[in-house]
């Protein structure tokens, strides 16, 4: 699943924001949480941040997550 919505994200998503310059994702838990991370080289704002999030969702639903399945989604500046 995680290389997966990692491909996805990076074919689809990033190419989509110009503030967006990639993603990584990992696992929390016992695996049933994916946290991804995008990095940005530019503040978000709340639009584009419910639109990003609105993407995201929709991707990791079409690759069938398993119940009890979730992300959550963290920004990271290049910088940092």
């Amino acid at each position: 699943m995680v290389e997966s919505l990692e491909k996805v994200l990076n074919s689809i998503v990033i190419p989509k924001y110009d503030r967006l310059v990639g993603v990584e994702i990992g696992q929390m838990g016992m695996g049933e949480i994916y946290k991804i991370t995008y990095f940005i080289n530019d503040r978000i704002d709340y639009h584009d941040g419910y639109l990003i999030e609105s993407d995201t969702r929709s991707l990791f639903n079409m690759l069938a997550p398993s119940k009890g399945e979730d992300f959550i989604i963290n920004y990271k500046m290049v910088d940092d």
